[in-house]
């Protein structure tokens, strides 16, 4: 997160509001609606995930705009299976990367469109070696002043080889620079979903929870639907505004096996979260 567009933003943060209006920038960006905002790209190769050993990659990429994000991305994304990833940009660099990834689906939920870029959009998305059997892309209700557009969630279901339920996975990029009901809404939209889900859960990304009343929260509501958050080795490394950790990664029905920050990675502000579980 860029700290000097986090002041900015927070001297017009009274804007934000459940209807994007008109504002200085929007001859610059312009707004995807929701009935647009899901996009796909690549083929998944497996009708299931294996129950045993999940592997997977929770990283906000900045915009993939770092010199080491595209060598870093095949590092850290090899071998995963599923990959909820913050902040894309669709540049060529960046659907050069993915689409070298021959057996993995992308579900890309875009935000915004870039007028002056050929149109490339940013967001937030999920990828899977397995094909999903739903994908919902939301945005949030509110939208973040100055750029006045909003966030979004990437949420997915796969099934598990063997089982009747399914694995039920959350990619979110929380609402920022706006009072704590409109970051509470958004995290309720994550809520419905898992209440609704009787199988396992993951729930990562980056949740801006840059002080004390938001990760408060946060940590309130997850525990109230099953969810637990996951330890990492150096998880200290993890992106922070201040004292406070953005990024986090809740379970459900899942035992973790390893869990690790890379703190040493340069390709993004933020540090990549990778995780191995199995469900329980």
């Amino acid at each position: 997160m860029d700290r000097i567009f986090f002041v900015i933003a927070l001297t017009f943060f009274s804007l934000g509001s459940a209807q994007a209006i008109p504002g200085p920038f929007s001859r610059y960006y312009e707004s995807v609606p929701i009935e647009k905002a899901h996009q796909t790209s690549g083929y998944a190769t497996e009708e299931a995930l294996n129950p045993s050993k999940i592997k997977v990659l929770v990283w906000n990429i900045f915009r993939a705009k770092k010199e080491l994000w595209d060598e870093e991305f095949q590092r850290f994304g090899e071998d995963k299976n599923l990959f909820l990833i913050q902040e894309f940009f669709q540049s060529p660099r960046f659907l050069e990367t993915i689409n070298s990834f021959s057996m993995v689906r992308w579900d890309l939920g875009l935000t915004y469109l870039y007028r002056q870029l050929d149109g490339a959009g940013t967001g937030n998305m999920v990828g899977s070696s397995t094909e999903p059997s739903l994908v919902l892309i939301k945005h949030s209700s509110c939208h973040e002043p100055v750029l006045q557009t909003p966030k979004a969630m990437a949420i997915s279901k796969y099934p598990l080889l063997g089982r009747e339920e399914e694995l039920l996975v959350i990619s979110i990029h929380a609402i920022n620079f706006t009072r704590n009901k409109c970051f509470q809404d958004h995290i309720q939209q994550a809520l419905d979903e898992i209440i609704k889900h009787q199988g396992p859960v993951l729930l990562a990304g980056d949740f801006n929870t840059h002080h004390r009343a938001r990760t408060d929260y946060l940590m309130k509501a997850i525990s109230k639907v099953g969810l637990r958050p996951v330890k990492f080795i150096d998880g200290h490394l993890r992106m922070k505004f201040g004292n406070h950790f953005l990024d986090h990664s809740f379970v459900r029905g899942l035992d973790v096996k390893h869990a690790r920050v890379f703190g040493d990675a340069m390709g993004s502000d933020h540090k990549p979260m990778v995780l191995e579980v199995s469900v329980l």
